[in-house]
């Protein structure tokens, strides 16, 4: 059986996009069942939307998913300097975290977190 393009229709955005032959043969290899229902960029969308917490908006004239910026950094639209700021739950002094913190969770300051976990040396 020969495999050829598919037309299908983004659930999302509502475009026609291309199934590759390409991209049928490596779900097939991976044994997926089932075909893509979002077109490559919502997909990439809904993947950054994922890794940053952000709600997904639209555009209010077309209904279509509209980006709210950032990229270009390489990490998932994260600017490699977003850093949120909490107290240590060890030592009460300030903690530089590159996540952001659960309030039922503890977080540590570098110095604690190296003395509870034995990790020593530095970057």
């Amino acid at each position: 059986m020969e495999i050829q393009d598919k037309t299908l229709t983004c659930s999302e955005c509502g475009l026609e996009f291309v199934f590759t032959e390409g991209e049928q043969k490596f779900y097939q290899e991976k044994g997926f069942t089932h075909e893509p229902k979002r077109c490559k960029e919502c997909r990439a969308r809904k993947k950054d939307d994922g890794r940053s917490g952000r709600p997904r908006t639209r555009d209010s004239a077309s209904g279509s998913p509209v980006s709210r910026g950032g990229g270009g950094s390489g990490r998932g639209g994260r600017s490699a300097s977003e850093s949120f700021s909490a107290v240590c739950s060890a030592c009460g002094g300030p903690a530089r975290l590159s996540f952001r913190p659960s309030p039922d969770k503890p977080v540590y300051c570098r110095s604690c977190y190296q003395t509870r976990t034995g990790a020593g040396g530095t970057r």
